[in-house]
């Protein structure tokens, strides 16, 4: 049901969790109905098969969800697992999100007849931009690029955008030099190119910023940037 890429990504930020013992030990739990007591079973099959089986198991966010939180509340310490159940289900959430947009984009293609289409591109052509459109465009970066630099730590945003439209920031000279030559409003119209919807801006920028130091600064910020982000879309 996955794509390739995202699909990597949200196992890959399951994987590098602090807590990802206990996030393999439930994931295993709920997609195999039983506790894995033993070590070595738990060692016999990757996170990656076992969040694709969860996704064959679970059609929807909702089903998982709920079976999740209650088998989490089963165990010992249910505290510590309903908190990464939670960890699970946020990130799980994108691929459902990412599948739902699909098979509804796909939808419209099916339902839409050939010569319908046809007419319709003619008429989209000769007709005028419609209001929303238009106030969409009159959003320009460098009125996002205020909002962002008054409301956040400018270089935190920074930080943030390029991990999401580059790759991940790492620290290293290079990525400072490279962040240091690349203009706040850069990021920001790039992102914009990046994410195609608001959803997929709302995860990307999340997701991201999970994988960043101190993350709930970061996730705060993502915040920011995803509501002033907003009329783009």
């Amino acid at each position: 049901m996955e794509n390739s890429s995202l699909f990597t990504q949200v196992v890959q930020s399951l994987d590098q969790n602090e807590d990802s013992a206990r996030i393999k030990k439930l994931v295993f739990y709920v997609a195999k109905q039983v506790w894995a007591r033993d070590q070595n079973q738990l060692d016999s099959i990757s996170l990656t098969d076992l969040v694709r089986e969860l996704f064959t198991i679970y059609s929807d966010i909702e089903s998982l969800k709920k079976n999740i939180y209650r088998m989490a509340q089963t165990l010992n310490k249910p505290e510590q697992y309903l908190s990464v159940a939670s960890t699970i289900i946020a990130e799980a959430k994108i691929l459902y999100d990412f599948q739902k947009n699909k098979l509804s984009f796909e939808s419209d293609l099916i339902t839409v007849p050939l010569v319908t289409a046809v007419r319709q591109e003619a008429l989209v052509t000769l007709a005028p931009t419609s209001p929303s459109v238009q106030t969409k465009k009159k959003v320009e970066p460098f009125e996002i690029r205020l909002k962002v630099m008054t409301q956040t730590n400018p270089l935190q945003a920074k930080i943030l955008l390029f991990s999401v439209v580059e790759h991940q920031f790492d620290w290293s000279q290079q990525d400072w030099a490279a962040l240091r030559s690349t203009e706040l409003y850069e990021l920001i119209r790039n992102i914009t190119y990046t994410c195609q919807s608001f959803e997929v801006l709302v995860d990307t920028l999340n997701l991201t910023a999970r994988k960043l130091n101190k993350p709930h600064e970061y996730l705060a910020i993502a915040n920011i940037i995803s509501q002033a982000l907003k009329p783009m879309f």
